[in-house]
C-alpha cells in the first residue's frame, strides 16, 4: 500500500474537542506501509502496523484500534472470514480496504460482516485521508487528522 507524492496535505478541520484516531494497517509489504504510517502520522492519527493477518487480529484484540486498513489482495487472506474476526474482537473497529481493483462482489461480500468502505490502489494521499474521514464522520465524532474541501 504506497502512496504516490502528488498530494499535500490539508489544515485539520477544527471542532469540539477532537479525539486522536488510532489507525492499524495491515500490509504484507512493510515498505508499503511504512509509507501510508507515516503519511497518516502526520495526518494527526496515531498509527500502527502489521505484516500479517494472525498479528493484526491479536492487535486488534488488544489495542481495539478505531481503524483497520487491509488490502483485499493480501496473501492467505480470506477477507469475509477477517473482516468477520475483527468485528467480533473489537465490535467498534472499523475496515477499510483497499484494492488494486474495483471488486465489487468481494467487497459487498466482506461489507456483509461489517466492512465500512473500499479505496482502490494506487492510493493517493487525499484520496486516502478522504476515505479515512468519510469512515470517521459515519460515526459523527471530531477527529484530529480530518481534512478539509
Amino acid at each position: 500500500m504506497s502512496i504516490p507524492d502528488t498530494d499535500t496535505l490539508s489544515s485539520p478541520k477544527t471542532g469540539p474537542a477532537p479525539q486522536i484516531w488510532g489507525i492499524h494497517l495491515l500490509d504484507h509489504d512493510p515498505a508499503g506501509h511504512a509509507a501510508v504510517a507515516e503519511f497518516l502520522g502526520k495526518a494527526g492519527f496515531r498509527v500502527t502496523a502489521s505484516s500479517n493477518a494472525p498479528d493484526a487480529l491479536d492487535y486488534v484484540a488488544r489495542s481495539r484500534p478505531d481503524l483497520l486498513i487491509t488490502s483485499m489482495e493480501s496473501p492467505g487472506l480470506s477477507l469475509p472470514h477477517f473482516v468477520h474476526q475483527v468485528k467480533i474482537l473489537s465490535r467498534a473497529t472499523r475496515v477499510l480496504l483497499s484494492s488494486v481493483r474495483s471488486d465489487w462482489g468481494a467487497y459487498e461480500e466482506a461489507r456483509i460482516y461489517g466492512a465500512a468502505g473500499l479505496i482502490t490502489r494506487p492510493i493517493h494521499r487525499m484520496t486516502l485521508l478522504r476515505a479515512v474521514e468519510r469512515v470517521i464522520e459515519r460515526d459523527g465524532v471530531p477527529a484530529k487528522g480530518m481534512v478539509t474541501g
